[in-house]
């Protein structure tokens, strides 16, 4: 059995080779010469895609770069120093221009010698009016310190006369202190041009001891006038020490009285 398969096969074989030779013996065409053409091939630049996977792995690397480096911090720029600048070239002598010279200045005319008298007899007059002004200034004063002395030399005697008669103790304080009022008045200058011909009163409290010395002082009522005020304050300093008072009223070794200063009795 086996063989007789194995034989019709090989002639199905056979038969189906010669049948497909038979065939294309059959079916062969005559084709005509063909013409033969040259063409230069242009080599077209082709792009290569670049394969995905290569993009994964690139990213994979950004992205554990990104992970690993942590980013730099900025760095501080120095701040540049300004630039000197450059000093000016001194001008060459050459190249400045010449001084002009300085004008001369006009000589003053020579003045007349009318002008010149009428000029120094007029120095001259002035002179002699502030000389007799202050002959007259000193005069004064002199004529007013001999009418002070005069007037503190007859209050002493009154008060000696006044302590041996044994009168009041009132009229002994009185002229005592008549004669200190006239001792600080002999010291007190006032300037009549700052008064502006205003009268101003002043009443101060003194205290002396048993040998005329200065204890205290002080302003009862004041004129409004500080100036004014301030002359009398030191009248009765530059008046110590002022003589004696009598026993008679004195208190505790003290005596302490008010005196009224008045500017119209300066005048």
């Amino acid at each position: 059995m086996k063989l007789l398969s194995f034989l019709i096969s090989i002639a199905i074989h056979v038969i189906f080779i010669a049948a497909y030779l038979f065939f294309i013996q059959t079916h062969i065409v005559h084709k005509a010469p063909q013409k033969i053409y040259q063409v230069a091939i242009v080599r077209l630049k082709t792009y290569k895609k670049k394969p995905q996977i290569k993009k994964k792995k690139e990213n994979t690397v950004k992205k554990q770069e990104l992970v690993q480096k942590p980013k730099p911090k900025p760095k501080i720029k120095p701040i540049p120093k300004p630039k000197p600048k450059p000093k000016p070239k001194p001008k060459s002598k050459s190249k400045s221009k010449p001084k002009s010279k300085p004008k001369p200045k006009p000589k003053p005319k020579p003045k007349s010698k009318k002008n010149l008298n009428k000029i120094f007899n007029y120095m001259i007059k002035n002179k002699i009016q502030q000389l007799k002004e202050k002959i007259k200034q000193e005069q004064l004063e002199k004529i007013r310190q001999k009418m002070i002395e005069k007037k503190i030399a007859a209050l002493k005697k009154q008060i000696a006369n006044k302590i041996e008669e044994g009168k009041k103790k009132e009229e002994v304080a009185y002229s005592y202190i008549q004669l200190i009022k006239n001792i600080i008045y002999s010291n007190w200058g006032v300037e009549k041009s700052l008064l502006n011909n205003n009268r101003y009163t002043t009443d101060v409290d003194i205290k002396l001891d048993f040998r005329g010395n200065l204890i205290y002082i002080k302003v009862v009522r004041s004129s409004g006038n500080a100036y004014f005020d301030g002359t009398i304050m030191e009248a009765i300093k530059n008046s110590e020490p002022f003589p004696k008072p009598p026993s008679d009223i004195l208190e505790n070794g003290f005596v302490e009285f008010i005196i009224t200063f008045d500017s119209e009795e300066k005048k």
